[in-house]
């Protein structure tokens, strides 16, 4: 259990971060089956709950909506530590990263270039 793994590792502790990572990546890759579960007695839909509140101070998640149409993506981020300006434009870095990774697959990460020009000389 998670709580275990944080006792045994036993991390600095800060009230104001979580004590083991700031940063979380979800790859929801599995579509909804579409397989209607409704009976007589019960009628079942999915339904997705907004976030209130960051849990971390950045999550990245993505959902895979259909083979044809790729992933959906979404950031969370804590605002008392990100500015809505600079978790924006961390996710259009971080986009900009997929595009030229899924564009030219032969590059390695580490030659992407995620800065656009005026970001660089800044």
């Amino acid at each position: 259990p998670f709580e275990r793994l944080v006792e045994i590792l036993n991390p600095e502790r800060s009230l104001s971060r979580h004590p083991l990572f700031q940063v979380m990546l979800i790859l929801n890759n599995q579509m909804a089956t579409g397989v209607d579960v409704s009976t007589p007695q019960l009628d079942i839909s999915e339904i997705y709950a907004a976030h209130d509140a960051a849990r971390f101070d950045l999550t990245f998640e993505f959902g895979q909506l259909d083979a044809a149409i790729g992933l959906r993506g979404g950031l969370t981020f804590a605002d008392d530590v990100f500015e809505r300006g600079s978790a924006e434009l961390l996710a259009e870095r971080f986009v900009r990263l997929l595009g030229v990774v899924v564009g030219s697959p032969d590059v390695p990460v580490g030659g992407v270039e995620v800065l656009v020009p005026g970001e660089r000389w800044r």
